[in-house]
């Protein structure tokens, strides 16, 4: 179940991001400015135990990498807005298609564990990502 809804989530975003470079791979767009800015402590590389699913949050960015697709958060959800920021736990939302409402919340459980959950439309799985 719970690869499924991260599978059919990748798939919506795919189709939604919009790519930004020419033939010749140069970049032909700015960057947009990103609404992100997730805190400190988690900032660097977080992976799930089968290493499908691989967070890469930066100072004002974030990526997920699963199996041969990378999601700039930056670009696939320009109007996210930041819900909650504290010393345990980060969680965005945003709203695709018009109607749909996602929530991404990753909570840390210890210096280097954390959990991650997808809410599509109010449920979703909950995954423990291990800092790399």
């Amino acid at each position: 179940m719970k690869t499924i809804q991260l599978i059919a989530l990748v798939t919506v975003i795919s189709f939604s991001c919009e790519d930004n470079l020419d033939l010749n791979g140069a970049q032909s767009l700015p960057e947009p400015e990103s609404v992100f800015s997730p805190p400190s402590w988690l900032i660097g590389n977080w992976i799930d135990d089968s290493n499908t699913t691989n967070f890469r949050f930066e100072i004002d960015n974030i990526r997920l990498a699963m199996e041969d697709t990378v999601i700039n958060f930056s670009k696939a959800y320009p109007d996210a807005h930041e819900d909650f920021k504290t010393a345990d736990l980060y969680q965005f939302s945003t709203i695709i298609e018009d109607q749909i409402r996602i929530r991404f919340y990753f909570e840390r459980k210890m210096s280097n564990k954390l959990d991650y959950t997808l809410r599509i439309m109010g449920s979703g799985p909950t995954i423990e990502l291990t800092k790399r």
